[in-house]
């Protein structure tokens, strides 16, 4: 009688010497794919400050937080524009001999809508007490979705393509992927449009439109992984 143990390793070569043993691994091959597209802008930031100075930095601050509740309150009378706060922040003023004799309050608010019409016509309105701070263009979270989706299927289509016709090119059949990277990190920058410079003494420009052309964001999807050929 065979022990188990004997039996079981007899099975085992009987399985390799016939060629039913596990396969052997093709060799590997790491490479990438990109998809990328120049997409118009569809979205508009406009930031817009309010700064105040008062021997006393309540006051200031008091003046500034006026000033930008005002502006969020007619922004809300614009259809599809959306208002919130920006940065804050409270400075001292000092005279020559280094000692505090008031403060400096600034505040922002920032304005984005998808009208640039509407919006450049309400920090228009708004450009008599606060100032532009900055303009900036981009795309919505909507069309971003919506252009990724779709170069992301074209990455994948570009992705397979070499895999396979790498694998052709070396004379065997089909490949088989291993692991996969998304890097979507390098697209969608906003367009930036300078504020006006504010003078000196604090004086404010005297208005000029808004830039109302939006102009184009470009977003770049890749795909990076590894392919077993076989």
């Amino acid at each position: 009688m065979i022990p188990p143990f004997r039996s079981a390793a007899l099975a085992v070569w009987a399985i390799l010497a016939m060629g039913g043993g596990p396969a052997l691994a093709g060799p590997s091959l790491t490479l990438s794919a990109q998809a990328r597209a120049m997409v118009p802008n569809d979205e508009m930031t406009v930031t817009m400050a309010a700064e105040r100075e008062a021997a006393q930095p309540g006051q200031a601050n008091d003046q500034v937080s006026r000033e930008l509740t005002d502006a969020i309150e007619r922004a809300k009378r614009v259809p599809g524009v959306q208002a919130r706060l920006g940065a804050f922040w409270t400075q001292p003023t000092a005279n020559a001999q280094g000692r505090v004799i008031g403060y400096r309050v600034r505040g922002e608010v920032v304005l984005t809508s998808r009208s640039f019409g509407d919006l450049a016509q309400l920090a228009g309105a708004l450009g008599s007490r606060l100032q532009v701070a900055g303009v900036a263009f981009q795309v919505s979270g909507q069309r971003r979705d919506e252009e990724r989706a779709r170069l992301i299927g074209q990455a994948a289509e570009a992705f397979r393509a070499k895999a396979r016709a790498t694998a052709v090119a070396l004379g065997l059949r089909d490949y088989e992927l291993r692991a996969l990277t998304l890097n979507d990190g390098g697209g969608f920058q906003p367009r930036f449009q300078a504020a006006p410079m504010v003078a000196a003494d604090g004086a404010r420009p005297a208005a000029a439109p808004l830039p109302a052309e939006g102009g184009n964001s470009e977003l770049v999807i890749e795909l990076s992984g590894t392919v077993e050929l076989r």
